[in-house]
């Protein structure tokens, strides 16, 4: 069976013919791919935003130095949890560094319902505190028990 052109439109208070729209677009033999976009994009996303956009940046002896961001899979992300810094191919220890992982996955039972007009509850504020001078990102606040301020 061929495929029907669609030739005219037909006006919707016409009685003498039903048009069955099932018929007149198909989707089974389209060579565009309809877009996904799963967790493995939603990672990269991430990354790809701290690579490209937020461009972090030390500066030591008076010198400006990139800060690499990469993806730590669970044995890179291991080394670093037992010795706290990461080795590159060579053996080499990387330092400065920023490695991200997706610790756990949870779906958001706000954002079930159809209120797409309404902000849920909850979704006002991601990111409470900044890394600063007196909030720190480090072992020694864990062991000294230090929390960071709001």
């Amino acid at each position: 069976m061929a495929k029907k052109e669609l030739n005219k439109t037909n006006s919707s208070f016409s009685r003498d013919k039903v048009i069955n729209r099932a018929e007149q677009i198909r989707r089974d033999d389209d060579i565009i791919k309809t877009p996904k976009c799963t967790i493995e994009d939603v990672d990269w996303a991430v990354l790809s935003y701290l690579q490209e956009i937020v461009k972090p940046q030390i500066i030591e002896n008076n010198q400006t130095i990139d800060v690499p961001v990469l993806y730590a899979n669970g044995e890179k992300w291991a080394q670093v949890q037992s010795r706290g810094y990461m080795r590159d191919r060579k053996g080499k220890m990387m330092t400065p560094l920023i490695s991200i992982r997706r610790g756990t996955i949870t779906e958001r039972d706000t954002l079930k319902k159809l209120d797409v007009n309404q902000n849920p509850s909850g979704n006002s504020q991601v990111l409470q505190n900044k890394f600063s001078t007196i909030n720190r990102y480090d072992r020694f606040s864990l062991i000294r028990g230090d929390k960071p301020l709001k």
